[in-house]
């Protein structure tokens, strides 16, 4: 059920921004450390090993020129990407991995 301001509202919508399962920790198995990227609810994502990509794909120095560097690790290395599904209208998630790493974010 919309209301005028073009939100959902009880009992069809959601009351609460945020769920149970976003503060309790995932069940499966990871080797590495085990980390929350970026906001509670629809946007962050737990992360198996997430110092690890840092570590495979270190960001750029700041003030490099953006184009410049992607067009020069591309021409050197193997093109990197990293792909997240189910991208809604919280993309908190993607922005943080641009900004940790120096991949390709297609989701």
């Amino acid at each position: 059920m919309a209301v005028e301001s073009g939100t959902a509202s009880f009992p069809n919508g959601f009351i609460y921004p945020y769920h149970v399962w976003d503060y309790l920790r995932p069940t499966f198995y990871c080797p590495m450390d085990l980390e929350r990227v970026r906001r509670l609810g629809d946007g962050g994502k737990w992360v198996c090993g997430m110092s690890r990509y840092e570590d495979i794909f270190p960001p750029s120095p700041a003030g490099a020129d953006h184009q410049g560097a992607q067009a020069k690790r591309q021409s050197n290395e193997t093109k990197r990407i990293i792909y997240s599904f189910g991208v809604s209208d919280d993309s908190s998630f993607e922005a943080a991995l641009l900004h940790r790493t120096n991949a390709d974010i297609w989701g």
